[in-house]
């Protein structure tokens, strides 16, 4: 039997029920930017000792439903305008999938090749955008 790292059908079933999950996150930025919830909130809706065994996709986007969602800030929010300027767009939530799905650490030519000449193209490209010498 071979195995291998990645269980492709549960990537594709996770991935859809992810992008769906960030759908529904988004469709809700107009709703209240604090939550309402004092501190220990999460505590009892967690268990206390971690699992033994891995956790199904749906669970844990369930999970994240009821539990996680309530205490998040919406930080999209058109009414938000505390401490950082809102950034997440559809482009940004696609590229932090690219990078994750292909992770490679970036730092020298020698350990990604590609990077290193991305980086150095793109930060031309930005001299040139904003009409440095």
């Amino acid at each position: 039997m071979s195995h291998t790292f990645f269980d492709y059908e549960t990537l594709e079933k996770g991935t859809a029920q992810m992008v769906k999950l960030i759908e529904e996150c988004y469709a809700k930025t107009e709703g209240p930017v604090l939550p309402d919830v004092k501190p220990g909130f999460l505590r009892h809706q967690l268990p206390e000792n971690p699992p033994e065994e891995g956790e199904s996709v749906e669970h844990l986007i369930e999970r994240t439903k009821t539990a996680i969602f309530p205490g998040v800030m919406n930080w999209q929010s058109p009414k938000y305008f505390g401490y950082y300027p809102s950034s997440t767009n559809v482009t940004s939530v696609l590229s932090e999938m690219f990078a994750v799905a292909f992770h490679t650490p970036g730092f020298s030519f020698t350990v990604s090749p590609v990077f290193t000449e991305l980086e150095n193209i793109v930060t031309d490209w930005s001299v040139k955008l904003t009409g440095l010498p």
